[in-house]
C-alpha cells in the first residue's frame, strides 16, 4: 500500500496535482513511499509450563526410624516424570499447616468446633504448597527431603501387611540402588489405585 503522493514537487517546488505520478511543469517523476509498517502486537506469553510437573502425590505416610521403630517421620510421596521424591514434613511444618486451616476457618466465620474440624485438613496445605512451587524448591522449602530418580527404582511393592493386629493398613517399600525404603499408611487406603498413580511415571515396576 502506497502513501498519497508529495503535495509540492521536490524539483521545481511547483503544487502537485492529487494522484499525479509527473510534475505538470517541470515533468519531474512523484516519488510514491510505502506506507509505514503498523506494528502487529506481541501475542501474550504463555502461561509458565513446570519444567517437572507433579503427577500423583501420596500423603501423609510414616517412615520409622528411632529404636525399634518407635518414631517416625512423616513423608509426602511426590512422583514426577524424572524422580521419586520423599518430602519430608517436620512437627513445625506441620504445626504451621494445621495454624494455616485454623485461621482459614475463623476467617470463614467458623466456630471454635469448625475450626478444630478444619485443622484436620492441615495435610491439604501441604499438599497445595507442594504443587504450587517447582520441584527443586521442595529441597529448600522442606529439608531432609530426598528424592530417586526413577530409572534408579528397581522395584515398588504396594501391599497390604499380612499381619491382622497391625494398625498399618498399607506399605509402601522402594527399591533403588542398595536402599529399601518402608513407608506406611494407617488410614484406610485403597491399595489398587495407590498402584495405578505411581504406575503413571514408574512403570511396570511397581508390583
Amino acid at each position: 500500500t502506497m502513501t498519497a503522493t508529495q503535495r509540492f514537487c521536490t524539483h521545481c517546488g511547483q503544487p502537485l496535482s492529487p494522484g499525479a505520478r509527473f510534475c505538470g511543469v517541470c515533468g519531474s517523476p512523484i516519488q510514491i513511499s510505502p506506507a509505514a509498517a503498523v506494528p502487529t502486537p506481541a501475542p501474550p506469553p504463555p502461561p509458565p509450563v513446570q519444567a517437572e510437573p507433579v503427577v500423583p502425590m501420596i500423603p501423609g505416610l510414616n517412615r520409622r526410624k528411632g529404636f525399634m521403630g518407635m518414631g517416625a517421620d512423616i513423608i509426602f510421596l511426590v512422583t514426577t516424570p524424572m524422580r521419586v521424591i520423599l518430602v519430608l514434613v517436620s512437627t513445625d511444618a506441620m504445626k504451621s499447616a494445621v495454624n494455616t486451616a485454623r485461621e482459614r476457618a475463623k476467617a470463614e466465620g467458623k466456630g471454635m468446633l469448625g475450626q478444630v474440624a478444619a485443622q484436620m485438613g492441615w495435610a491439604g496445605i501441604i499438599m497445595d504448597q507442594i504443587q504450587s512451587m517447582p520441584v527443586d524448591a521442595l529441597m529448600m522449602q522442606f529439608p531432609g527431603t530426598t528424592f530417586y530418580y526413577n530409572n534408579a527404582i528397581r522395584k515398588v511393592t504396594v501391599r497390604t501387611p499380612m499381619d491382622e493386629d497391625s494398625n498399618v493398613a498399607m506399605e509402601i517399600i522402594i527399591e533403588a540402588g542398595g536402599e529399601k525404603i518402608k513407608l506406611e499408611s494407617q488410614g484406610s487406603t485403597n491399595t489398587k489405585s495407590v498402584k495405578q498413580a505411581l504406575a503413571q511415571t514408574l512403570g511396570g515396576v511397581v508390583r
